[in-house]
């Protein structure tokens, strides 16, 4: 028993009229490991779209239809400006471009996965 802080080997306050409540108990292991393991996994960070990239490939490749401003300039074009077809998830926008719709070309080959979310980012900033 550690007379200084009233703590037997266990972790359990030595006060007899007292709750035994555990300090460091099995809980606090079980965070410990996770939190550990956790750091352990994300040792390659996941990264967030990068919109500036985006707006590179977006220039080169898809201006000419949608506008530099995202209003349309191809008839039938979604108006990004509004935030029309923007309305779904990053993985169905990218599988759009990736394959291609109507007339609008496929990307996929051409690009990563990574860069054509990056374009979907910078969608994003056009409303």
């Amino acid at each position: 028993m550690d007379r200084r802080n009233n703590r037997g080997c266990d972790g359990y306050h030595m006060n007899r009229n007292a709750p035994r409540i555990p300090i460091f108990g099995p809980w606090f292991r079980t965070i410990v490991a996770v939190a550990a393991g956790g750091l352990l996994l994300s040792a390659n960070p996941v990264l967030a779209a990068d919109p500036s990239a985006g707006s590179r490939i977006y220039i080169k490749h898809c201006q000419d239809c949608h506008g530099a401003d995202g209003k349309p300039v191809f008839p039938g074009a979604p108006d990004f400006s509004r935030g029309e077809k923007l309305m779904q998830p990053d993985a169905d926008l990218l599988n759009a471009i990736k394959n291609g719709t109507g007339i609008m070309p496929a990307y996929q080959g051409l690009y990563t996965d990574e860069e054509l979310l990056d374009v979907v980012a910078y969608l994003r900033t056009l409303r």
